[in-house]
This record gives structure tokens, C-alpha cells and sequence, in this order.
């Protein structure tokens, strides 16, 4: 017997046929409600495209005016995040263009950052209304065709990411990412936070770190007084980020430099990205052979990984959507994810920076389509009117915003043994092995590339799975067929051959 709701109509079927009835006997069809009138800026109208913080879906079920207090707060949270935003693409293009060596790319930064801005307000306006680089050695004989070169890259690369990011969508292999073990999904977060903290380290002390460690040595490094002031301060923003209100920075007498000495930070105009080169000066050959290389295949791959992994990440931090959205227990469709985000990629052929992420608008109160457009606004006036955002930021500043994103990564991967089983070994409560592949994840990525590290993951779990498969019994239980009693109803066949075959039946009971 089912209770009835309170409204709506009940349709009750005369026999419960599993092919047919709801999978729990106690959940009854209900006739689909009429949709009422949204209220605009109302209540959170959420569903999250994950990689774009795209705020669509959801309805509100009350009526009248607009809620002019809910349309503010999405509007603060947008400037809140545009403005956010926009220090992270500064951090972005600093972390691609000032990490080389060569003095060709480096001075491209100012380029960069337009180029990051560019791609920012572009990609979340699409959003909201629709839903390493490495030169060959020839280019050292003529450097003059080395920024070209670059940017072409960049727009091939980000062409062929969306082309593969569509098809992959399209041919409905987006789902497979469900496959990844969790702990490969927090090893991969563990391995971009290492990337990521040893790049706040270099833009703060301008000095290449690998493994946490300077290239020059210590002893070098700690020569400068100038570049133990930058760390310091580094730090102390920081721990202002992580432990509490306030900005420390100001409190400390020492000169502001800039991200950059020799070139200021910030967009260098909102026609540049177009005319600063030509096609004429890029080095063909060098694009070709970079894209038939396996540098590309990994670049490409990462892009999907990337947008698969933060689909997940996003899913598990939230679950079910907010309140107001008719379908909040709905899946994500990670087919449809992939290829909005492959038209992306597509539509800006740059990919410089990420685009707002859909749990810090959340948190900052934005839950309605207004705020996302509000971040494309700020990013884009930014890129048309060329506002030196860049160069009022010091460079301890930008590395304080890589060092807390990067340990954002580090620590969630540190402590994801919290979430997993542990089982007692001489009295000590052990933790899983599974932890085991997240951390080597995270140490791979000190050695290696982020893309080496998720693959040692993966092969790491495929071992442990086999393992534990050898190790354990499948069977729990043996039980001959005649002494076999159940209370669960069993269908009228096996009942009769139990009753005529049961001293000749065994069965086995899985684990």
C-alpha cells in the first residue's frame, strides 16, 4: 500500500512489473506540474556547467517583481569574481610566458595577458547565453619569427583540443571518465598543486624552481636580499589567504615591484592580439612538426582530462543542485560538458587561462545567469580599454595566488585519507592503499609532468585492484541445493529445480 501525495495525480499500476514500475515499489508516478513564472534575478535558478561557470536550469516557483536583492547579490559576486578573474590571468600568462628561458617569449607576457583577458570575457559571455610550449631548435637562427610561432601554437593547439573535445562528446565517450578511480581524480588535483606552487615560487624570487628546489642553489638563492623579501612577503600574503582577514602586506615598509621590470603588466590593447603578427612571420614547419608530435597528443589530453577531473571534483563537492532548480538530483551530462567546452575552444582558438570556476561563484553568492555575465563584463572592459590592472600588482602578490590555489590542490589530495576505509593491522588503524595512489601522484608530479603522474596513478590502481582481486576469495559461501531455505521470493523454475535437482546443485555465493 502507497500513501498518496499531498497534490497531483497518483497513477498506481495493477501489478508491479520490474520492467516497467519505478526501481523502489514505494515511488509513484506523479503527473509533470506546470512550470510557473520565473521570477527574474530570483531565487538560485542553479544548474553548473562545470569548466565555464555557466549558471543555467532552475526556476523559482514564486511570482511578482524582480528580487532586486538577489539580482545584487549576483551582480557582487560577478565583480567579485571578474575581478578575481583577472589577477588569475595575469597569473596564467606569467606562469606560460615569464617561466622560458628564451627572452623572445618571456617579453610576450604583456601580450599574454591580453590575450588571457581576451579569452576570459569571450568564453563566459558564449557560456552564459548558450549554455608547456616547446621550440624547435631551427627558430634559434631566426628569433625574430619565435612570438609568431608561439601564438600559432597556441591557436592550433587550442583548435585541436576543442575539434577532439567535440568528437569525444559527440561519439558519447565523456562518460568513461567515471571510470577514473577517486583517488587518481585527487592525485591528479595533487599533481597540479606541486606544478602550481613551484611556479608561485619562481614568479615571487624570478628564479626556476624543480623538485622545490632553486636551480642555483641555496646558498645563491639566499644572496639577494631583494629576493628573500619577495618570498617572505610571498608567504606572509599567504598565510593572510589561508588563516585570516586582513592584508599583512600593507603593514610591511619595503619597495613594490612590479610582476615585471621590463615590461608593465597589463593588456597592451584590445586590437593587438590581432595585429601584433602576421602569418607571414610564423615558422610553418615548426608548427607542423609540433602538432604531429606526441607533445600535442599530451597537450590535448590534458585539456580533456582537465575538464573531466573538474567535472568530477565539482559533482562531489555539489552533489544536488540549489534550491529552485525543478531537477536539483539530476546527473551531469558530461557528453554535453565536453563538447560545449570543445565549441569553445573552438570559437577563441586561445586558451590561455581557465575560465571562473562554478564552485567559488557559488560560494560568493552567485547563482543566477547575472552573475556570470557581470564576470565577462569586467573581463572584457578590462581587454577593450587596456586598464593597468597588472601594474599596481608586485610580484609577491601573484605568487601569494599561485601559492594558495596550488595548496588548495595539495592539501585536498594530502587529506583525502580522511574519506577512505581503514583496517587494523596489530592493533593500528592503517589507512587504504588507495591512498598510496594519490600520493604518488603527487611525488611523480615532483619528477615529471602531471600527465606522467595520472598515468602512474592509473597503472598504480590497475596493480592494486589486480591484487586485491588475487588476494581475496570471490566466494563467501558454499551451500548444496537441497538444504537451501530462503524467505526471499525466488522465481517458480528455480524453486522446482531445486526441489527435483537440489542433491545435485551447489550454489556458490559471491562476494
Amino acid at each position: 500500500m502507497v500513501a498518496p501525495l499531498d497534490d497531483g495525480e497518483i497513477n498506481r499500476g495493477v501489478s508491479y512489473d520490474l520492467g516497467t514500475a519505478p526501481l523502489l515499489p514505494g515511488s509513484p508516478h506523479r503527473s509533470k506540474p506546470r512550470r510557473e513564472k520565473q521570477r527574474f534575478g530570483g531565487r538560485p535558478w542553479v544548474g553548473v556547467n562545470v569548466t565555464a561557470g555557466l549558471i543555467m536550469g532552475g526556476r523559482d516557483h514564486s511570482r511578482g517583481a524582480p528580487d532586486w536583492g538577489a539580482v545584487g547579490v549576483n551582480v557582487t559576486a560577478g565583480l567579485i569574481m571578474g575581478v578575481r578573474e583577472a589577477l588569475g590571468g595575469i597569473v596564467s600568462a606569467s606562469m606560460v610566458f615569464s617561466s622560458s628561458d628564451n627572452p623572445e617569449i618571456s617579453s610576450m607576457l604583456q601580450f599574454g595577458i591580453s590575450m588571457t583577458l581576451y579569452t576570459m570575457s569571450v568564453g563566459v559571455l558564449w557560456y552564459a547565453v548558450f549554455g608547456r610550449l616547446q621550440l624547435l631548435g631551427r627558430l634559434r637562427e631566426a628569433p625574430e619569427k619565435i612570438p609568431a610561432t608561439v601564438f600559432a601554437i597556441i591557436c592550433t593547439s587550442s583548435i585541436l583540443s576543442g575539434l577532439v573535445s567535440i568528437l569525444f562528446g559527440k561519439l558519447q565517450w565523456a562518460t568513461s571518465m567515471l571510470m577514473i578511480p577517486k583517488p587518481v581524480v585527487s592525485g591528479f588535483l595533487g599533481a597540479i598543486g606541486v606544478v602550481v606552487l613551484q611556479a608561485g615560487l619562481k614568479t615571487a624570487s624570478g628564479v626556476p624552481f624543480h623538485h622545490f628546489w632553486p636551480d642555483m642553489g641555496w646558498a645563491e638563492f639566499c644572496n639577494s636580499t631583494d629576493r628573500l623579501l619577495q618570498v617572505a612577503c610571498m608567504m606572509l600574503h599567504f598565510i593572510c589567504i589561508r588563516c585570516g582577514p586582513g592584508v599583512c602586506a600593507t603593514l610591511l615598509d619595503i619597495e613594490r615591484h612590479p610582476a615585471r621590470k621590463d615590461a608593465a603588466a597589463w593588456p597592451c590593447g584590445a586590437l593587438s592580439i590581432w595585429t601584433t603578427y602576421s602569418l607571414s612571420d610564423v615558422d610553418l614547419d615548426t608548427v607542423w612538426e609540433i602538432c604531429v608530435s606526441l607533445d600535442i597528443v599530451a597537450l590535448v589530453a590534458m585539456a580533456i582530462l582537465c575538464t573531466m577531473l573538474g567535472a568530477l571534483a565539482i559533482t562531489g563537492r555539489y552533489p544536488t543542485g540549489p534550491a529552485g532548480d525543478p531537477a536539483p538530483d539530476d546527473p551531469l551530462d558530461f557528453n554535453a560538458e565536453l563538447t560545449t567546452v570543445g565549441a569553445v575552444l573552438c570559437n577563441q582558438a586561445i586558451n590561455l587561462s581557465q575560465l571562473p570556476a562554478p564552485r567559488r561563484l557559488r560560494e560568493d553568492g552567485g547563482t543566477h545567469r547575472i552573475a556570470v555575465l557581470t564576470i565577462a563584463l569586467v573581463a572584457g572592459s578590462l581587454f577593450i580599454f587596456g586598464f593597468p590592472i597588472g601594474s599596481v600588482v608586485p610580484k609577491w602578490f601573484l605568487g601569494g595566488l599561485f601559492m594558495n590555489t596550488g595548496w588548495s590542490f595539495l592539501k585536498k589530495t594530502l587529506m583525502s585519507y580522511q574519506s577512505m576505509s581503514t583496517f587494523k593491522w596489530r592493533g593500528l588503524h592503517i589507512v587504504s592503499m588507495q591512498y598510496g595512489i594519490s600520493t604518488c601522484c603527487v611525488l611523480m608530479a615532483l619528477y615529471f609532468s602531471p600527465t606522467t603522474a595520472i598515468m602512474a596513478g592509473l597503472c598504480l590502481s590497475i596493480v592494486l585492484f589486480v591484487w586485491d582481486g588475487m588476494s581475496t576469495s570471490p566466494v563467501s559461501s558454499v551451500v548444496d541445493g537441497q538444504h537451501v531455505v530462503s524467505r526471499t521470493k525466488r522465481p517458480w523454475w528455480e524453486m522446482n529445480v531445486l526441489a527435483a535437482e537440489g542433491d545435485r546443485v551447489r550454489l556458490l555465493y559471491l562476494q
